[in-house]
């Protein structure tokens, strides 16, 4: 790519990417479609590399649960889970920094 940015078209592992934001030239953070999955954990948030592999997941603040939304704004990930959790994440890790209860 021209501006060295990665970026996410298409599926991963067979379920439908919902959002992809880059976190570096290297990685991306991609949300699967929370629908895709019938099992009763989901863990839908992931950090791939540009060969496609797993960094990291994100873990859930409860179980069942599955994320819904992410935004990335001043070097911090944001996510927003089904049972109404804000999580922030440092995006190199996907390490919880913060858990706030937003309903």
């Amino acid at each position: 790519m021209e501006d060295n940015t990665i970026r996410w078209t298409g599926s991963y592992g067979g379920s439908n990417v919902t959002a992809a934001l880059p976190i570096d030239n290297e990685r991306c953070v991609i949300l699967l479609d929370r629908t895709a999955n019938k099992q009763e954990v989901f863990e839908n948030l992931l950090c791939v590399d540009s060969s496609g592999t797993v960094v990291w997941k994100a873990d859930l603040p409860e179980k069942p649960d599955v994320f819904v939304k992410i935004a990335i704004a001043g070097g911090v990930l944001r996510a927003w889970t089904w049972s109404c959790w804000m999580l922030k994440l440092e995006p190199q890790s996907g390490k919880v920094i913060e858990k706030q209860f937003v309903k």
